[in-house]
């Protein structure tokens, strides 16, 4: 526990009386130090304590005057009663009845008068501020006898005149210890608030300025001195329309009253103050003002939308992920990353599955909007009017079963980030009118509401349509070309050979758990997978690899018979030759009329691994005719 720590100033026979004092008191909180010396000796002692942590002190008389003015140490004042001069005065009646009551710039006490009547003497009070004063006031006096401290017995007994003591007794002593000890822990708890409260206003985020009830600047901290460009220094003591005059601070002042919210424009940044008076005893002492820059408000704006939204809005994936070497791909992933780099609009073209949203988050990633959120939303996936509240938010009451104090809309969460737009081509007309509003003015209005939203919003949209085919009638040309400003177009997985078949090993050496799975593909398996036109891409691809890898963990034999029936069932026997079917013009309610080409019946047979009977019935042909076929065609 830390020590409360108290100075005695004593001198003579004080100091004999405090060490007595000191004797009786039993606390193990205090630790006393006395200082024996008469006014400015003391001063030095006094400063070399200060450094230990000593700042409260007793004394008496001249003692306590002296260290009060010229140091900045707290002293309480060891008082004299009435009792004690009543005592004095009966002594020094003895040698006469004019006496002189010495003090230190003091004229005395108030009940002197009255002791003088009641003690029949004549009681002439003498105040002095240095030794040298007192010995020509005494001189002066032409009084008989001197009631007073060390330093007055001293000086009469020079004159010849003769002296009386007059000192606290020990329990007086003792009793302004104590309440020098309620005064060190109050100043302690001061000191501590003051320090907390200073923290507070110095690394408050921010600016506090405080100014006086002349609107003088009192305070004025280190976020003020960043929003303004103004060192404190400077401006403490300045008036605050003098230091900052381009804002109207007097409006505020002169009304002398609360004024909040208040938007101003201060070193090309918009600000925001909130000002009230500080009044004590209904009186005016002063203004505080608290100033806000509104890019703060809305970086917490968009922390709190993350929070109170409760979702994961990032992105997880980036271009490492992107598995290909194909220059059709290596090209798209070099241009999305120099597009990344930018803060243009971005369209990405590209069928269904080919990875749209995994082009889009790994450009977010990349790009300088990395630290924000990642917002996707697939427009084709939700009806209109709930498409509009999820990208906008509502108010409270906007709509029957709106939710209880409203919802914040994607575009405001997506702030200072990117908002990922899937199907674009999908949305109605009426939302693509709001959209362009929103790419326009970069703003948003919440449905019901009447405060515009300011977002910073990076906006990457896709779709597999070709959007200009359905300019003008079904989508706005204008919207088309914001958001067109920067294009990108993944290539379909049936135009990636290599990389289809890379992407098949990778993805089913992490389902099986090794490292890779090549060793295990046939030319006939390879067959399968780049006769296979993928219309879902790699969405499917991954879906097939899923059911393959279930599949191969329960075989017993792992010979190559197996394998390739194992992933013409992932695929689907009767979709992958239907599939090739249709890449060489052939419907399947066109199957039996159909001319069946040398090409097309070697895929098949490689395809099915030589499996005529199961081609023939697939054909809607007897074996004979099939093998008729064959030798027809040289196969």
């Amino acid at each position: 526990m830390e020590k409360i720590k108290i100075g005695c100033l004593t001198y003579r026979k004080l100091d004999t009386l405090t060490r007595d004092a000191i004797k009786k008191i039993v606390d193990p909180m205090l630790e006393i130090r006395v200082i024996e010396g008469l006014m400015e000796e003391l001063i030095q002692e006094v400063e070399k304590l200060k450094k230990e942590g000593f700042f409260v002190y007793i004394g008496g008389g001249a003692n306590y005057g002296t260290i009060r003015n010229t140091t900045e140490v707290h002293v309480v004042e060891i008082k004299l009663t009435a009792f004690d001069y009543i005592d004095a005065i009966h002594k020094a009646k003895q040698h006469g009845k004019r006496i002189a009551v010495v003090s230190f710039k003091s004229s005395g006490e108030n009940y002197f008068p009255q002791l003088s009547q009641i003690m029949g003497a004549e009681i002439i009070p003498v105040c002095f501020q240095d030794p040298e004063e007192l010995e020509l006031k005494l001189k002066a006096a032409q009084v008989e006898a001197v009631i007073g401290a060390s330093l007055a017995n001293e000086k009469a007994a020079k004159l010849g005149l003769p002296g009386i003591l007059v000192y606290p007794g020990e329990e007086t002593i003792i009793d302004t210890i104590k309440e020098a000890k309620e005064v060190a822990i109050t100043l302690k708890r001061e000191k501590e608030r003051s320090k907390i409260v200073q923290t507070i206003i110095d690394f408050a985020p921010n600016g506090v300025i405080a100014t006086d009830q002349k609107d003088d600047i009192i305070l004025f901290n280190p976020s003020a001195e960043k929003i303004f460009g103004i060192n404190s220094a400077e401006a403490l003591g300045e008036p605050i329309t003098k230091m900052i005059p381009n804002i109207r601070f007097e409006d505020n002042f002169l009304q002398r009253k609360t004024q909040l919210g208040l938007i101003h424009h201060v070193n090309e940044n918009e600000i925001i103050t909130n000002s009230v008076p500080i009044e004590t005893d209904g009186k005016r002492i002063g203004t505080l003002t608290i100033i806000q820059k509104v890019s703060a408000i809305q970086q917490a704006e968009q922390r709190i939308r993350l929070l109170n939204a409760k979702k994961g809005f990032t992105a997880k994936t980036d271009f490492s992920e992107i598995i290909g070497g194909s220059t059709l791909i290596r090209d798209e992933i070099n241009k999305a990353k120099m597009y990344a780099k930018s803060k243009s609009n971005i369209l990405i073209y590209g069928e269904t599955g080919t990875g749209k949203e995994l082009f889009a988050q790994s450009i977010h990633n990349f790009g300088f909007q990395q630290n924000g959120p990642f917002v996707a939303v697939n427009c084709a996936a939700l009806p209109e009017n709930l498409l509009e509240s999820e990208l906008f938010g509502y108010e409270e009451g906007a709509f029957t079963g709106s939710r209880k104090g409203g919802k914040a809309g994607l575009f405001e969460i997506a702030h200072q980030g990117t908002i990922f737009l899937d199907e674009i081509g999908g949305i109605s007309r009426n939302l693509q009118a709001r959209l362009l509003r929103v790419l326009q003015e970069k703003e948003v209005m919440k449905i019901g509401g009447e405060k515009i939203i300011p977002i910073d919003v990076r906006i990457i949209s896709a779709t597999n349509e070709i959007i200009e085919d359905k300019i003008p009638h079904d989508f706005r040309d204008d919207l088309y070309y914001r958001l067109n400003v920067l294009q990108i177009s993944i290539p379909p997985l049936r135009d990636r050979d290599n990389d289809l078949i890379d992407m098949f090993i990778y993805l089913t050496g992490q389902h099986l758990g090794i490292d890779s799975y090549k060793s295990k593909l046939t030319e006939d398996q390879v067959a399968i997978l780049k006769y296979y036109s993928w219309p879902g891409n790699v969405r499917e691809l991954k879906n097939v690899v899923e059911r393959f890898s279930i599949h191969y963990k329960n075989i017993e034999r792992y010979d190559e018979p197996v394998i390739h029936e194992l992933l013409l069932r992932a695929i689907g026997e009767e979709r992958l030759f239907y599939d090739i079917l249709k890449q060489h013009g052939i419907l399947p309610k066109d199957v039996k009329n159909s001319v069946i080409s040398k090409e097309l019946l070697q895929r098949l047979l490689l395809a099915f691994s030589g499996r005529k009977s199961k081609i023939a019935e697939m054909l809607g042909m007897s074996r004979t005719t099939f093998w008729r076929k064959m030798k027809d065609l040289g196969v």
